[in-house]
């Protein structure tokens, strides 16, 4: 898998009373994984995620985002997939407005996200 992969540890503050990580910090991941990946000074606006949970994410797990990224019918497509050591967790997509400039990420892996 051609990718580029941003690494984060699960604070307490993004989990619920029985650790496990609330669904609407996923958005904040990917968004800190987009930056890191692209230049500080590109602003991504979201038009849409679509997110897939197949197993939680757990306080002080060391989660590990793949992603991938192309430009299409004028608009930036982010993929993502979230794993615990090799334990894939999320699948996402976002979609964005077109960034001049913004290269593909190189080897685009359609089999990356799985719905």
């Amino acid at each position: 898998m051609s990718s580029q992969v941003f690494e984060i540890r699960v604070a307490f503050p993004d989990t619920d009373a029985m650790s496990v990580v609330h669904h609407s910090h996923y958005l904040d991941y990917f968004d800190k994984a987009r930056r890191h990946w692209c230049a500080d000074d590109v602003l991504l606006q979201p038009l849409s995620y679509q997110v897939s949970h197949r197993k939680p994410a757990l306080f002080d797990d060391l989660l590990r985002i793949h992603g991938q990224w192309r430009q299409e019918d004028g608009k930036t497509c982010f993929q993502y997939a979230v794993f615990r050591r090799d334990e894939k967790l999320t699948d996402a997509q976002s979609t964005h407005p077109a960034v001049p400039g913004l290269k593909d990420s190189a080897g685009w892996n359609a089999d990356l996200v799985k719905f």
